[in-house]
């Protein structure tokens, strides 16, 4: 289950940890395309009543990080907010492989994490599974 978000009145599903169900699965689709365009909102509708919070450890983003609530070097799981360390840009993901990030609802001081999820991009293992376009970018945000 997703840690509450104060910011959206209901609780952020960018982690969640859930026990499969084809009834819950079909309801929240069934009500996001009825009339949401985001998922947040039509998961928080279906699970109504039967969301726990995670520890902030397992889903750290940028409002945990600001208030001090986690240390980005205590996350298990970083939630990238806001652009995404892969949006496709050259130069932000030139920046995010230096562990600099500028986009605005970034993950406040934990540009390491950003770094480190580059990195970890660049490993042998998971550079055969990503996209020829993405390995280019890749390489080519290395030489910049």
């Amino acid at each position: 289950a997703p840690e509450s978000d104060a910011s959206f009145g209901v609780f952020n599903t960018g982690v969640m940890v859930c026990r499969p169900s084809i009834e819950k699965y079909n309801h929240a689709v069934g009500i996001l395309m009825a009339s949401y365009r985001i998922d947040q909102p039509a998961v928080n509708e279906a699970y109504s009543g039967s969301i726990a919070p995670l520890n902030p450890i397992f889903n750290l983003h940028g409002n945990f990080a600001q208030t001090g609530k986690v240390a980005p070097e205590d996350a298990s799981v970083v939630h990238f907010t806001g652009v995404k360390p892969t949006y496709a840009d050259i130069d932000l993901l030139r920046d995010v492989c230096r562990g600099r990030v500028r986009a605005e609802r970034r993950l406040e001081g934990a540009d390491r994490s950003y770094k480190e999820f580059c990195d970890m991009m660049l490993e042998d293992q998971v550079m055969k599974r990503l996209s020829p376009d993405l390995r280019q970018a890749l390489h080519m945000a290395q030489r910049m």
